[in-house]
């Protein structure tokens, strides 16, 4: 009965902390009470609680939830040390504005502003703004939650960080690892000559003149806008779901939030207040092809949640494998590269060189992931905060070949090895969809059996580890050949 109050008050954490973020994100509020949710659950965070967790045995619980369990409390611990600092760090955010040519500029919207700047000048003008009050306002802060992240590694009983969530999350990082610098050298000659090619015919750029804030202009990719007008967007999505025996309009569970907000995060999201009952969606659209790929993407994470058994624990709801998450995510996003669903959707039968330029982003997408996996893996081995800078560098730029700023290396991370649960997905779902294509036909997004099947798979939630659902469909285990080979059929 104590594990089961504990899993109550677990999920009503879960929520309370869901809103904060999802308001702050939104741009609908500047403030971020974290401090104060966290005091009104203190078993949660509570040393005693954990070493309590950490000594049981399974009996009485399922081990698989067990583990589940364990590694929820290990990162409460790091959310209890480290919530004033983060509280200060997304309000700090939150209110940040960089001043160009005479205006205030939210410093979340950067990215969004040189996506649709076409001068190269002031995208450069705009970023070293960008650069300047991150080195100043949020540096300080991210090295103050990552020297505190180290000692409380150690203070557990963990060497080191990576060794921590190899045992608790069991992600096999130091394979994953190798697999990826494998990747990077398998794909380095034809990114160059892709990245080469699309620098000098989207921004009139040579590889020796581009630069880190040109990437996000290349990829808005405005020449394809013709063939994703913003008006036919959503109904996509939703014809597109309906072919899957989804009725979007009707889902009393799931909200969308897609308007505009100055000081909206670019990067855009999907929560689960209280999964499957209320699950949001938000994204701030910034035109053409890059809206569809994401709102694609988030309306993956939006159906597993939405679809998930309600009877399901708590943790298989709101933890377990992310990748099974993002491998979800990733099947319905690239749909809108997919030659069949273009010409079906959209009427775009002549899509060649657009379906091209996706699998050179995806291909940018991956190197850009094993660079970040392989400075991470070092990172969370003791490097020091000053040479994290050089290394983040080297790395970032060694893979991508354009200069990243030393800057970038504290807030270029996503929490709890989550680069590692991207690549995972990334390689699982280029099999899944084989799969799918192979049982139901190249449409099989208009198949109700397909959406049965991804049904099924979806009401367990993240009970199974992304390794055990693929024996479940009786996939090969994880390989980077599929995509690999999708994407040199696609830019031969």
């Amino acid at each position: 009965m104590e594990l089961q109050r504990l899993m109550r008050r677990a999920e009503d954490f879960n929520a309370e902390v869901a809103l904060e973020y999802y308001r702050n994100l939104a741009g609908l509020s500047e403030d971020f009470r974290l401090v104060e949710i966290v005091g009104r659950y203190p078993e949660l965070f509570a040393r005693t609680t954990y070493d309590a967790v950490m000594a049981l045995q399974p009996d009485g619980i399922d081990e698989r939830e067990l583990k589940l369990l364990r590694y929820f409390l290990t990162t409460n611990l790091f959310t209890a040390e480290l919530k004033q600092l983060i509280e200060e760090k997304e309000k700090v955010e939150a209110a940040l504005t960089v001043e160009h040519e005479g205006e205030q500029i939210p410093y979340r919207s950067v990215p969004l502003r040189n996506a649709n700047q076409p001068d190269a000048v002031l995208r450069r003008e705009l970023d070293c703004s960008a650069v300047e009050a991150l080195e100043t306002r949020l540096n300080p802060l991210y090295q103050r939650i990552f020297t505190r992240t180290f000692e409380l590694t150690q203070e557990l009983g963990y060497p080191d960080y990576t060794t921590l969530t190899q045992e608790l999350a069991e992600l096999r990082l130091e394979w994953l690892r190798e697999l990826m610098l494998s990747f990077l050298r398998e794909t380095a000659e034809l990114y160059r000559s892709l990245l080469a090619d699309y620098a000098r015919k989207e921004l009139r750029l040579s590889l020796d003149e581009l630069e880190q804030c040109d990437i996000g202009r290349l990829f808005r990719a405005e020449a394809f806008d013709p063939l994703f007008p913003q008006e036919r967007m959503l109904p996509a999505l939703v014809e597109t779901l309906a072919g899957l025996g989804i009725d979007l309009e009707r889902q009393p569970n799931v909200a969308l939030d897609l308007e505009r907000r100055p000081r909206k995060t670019p990067r855009a999201f999907c929560i689960g207040v209280r999964v499957p009952q209320d699950v949001r969606l938000v994204l701030t659209p910034i035109g053409g092809q890059a809206d569809y790929s994401t709102l694609f993407h988030e309306a993956g994470h939006l159906e597993f949640y939405a679809h998930m058994e309600p009877s399901l624990p708590f943790l298989y709801r709101h933890e377990g494998d992310t990748s099974v998450h993002e491998c979800f995510a990733f099947l319905l996003q690239y749909l809108t590269t997919d030659p069949v669903w273009l010409a079906d959707m959209l009427g775009a039968r002549e899509a060649g060189e657009y379906v091209r330029f996706t699998r050179f982003n995806k291909l940018y997408l991956l190197r850009r992931y094993a660079a970040k996996l392989d400075y991470e893996y070092r990172f969370w081995r003791r490097l020091n905060l000053k040479a994290a800078r050089q290394a983040y560098s080297e790395t970032l730029t060694g893979a991508l070949i354009f200069r990243c700023a030393a800057a970038r290396a504290l807030a270029d991370f996503d929490e709890g090895y989550y680069v590692a649960k991207y690549l995972q997905a990334w390689l699982a779902e280029a099999s899944l969809r084989l799969r799918l294509r192979t049982e139901f036909g190249e449409d099989w997004y208009r198949r109700r059996a397909a959406g049965d099947l991804l049904r099924q798979l979806w009401r367990e939630g993240q009970k199974y580890s992304l390794q055990e659902l693929l024996g479940q469909l009786n996939l090969p285990p994880l390989s980077y050949q599929p995509v690999l080979d999708d994407i040199r059929l696609h830019t031969a």
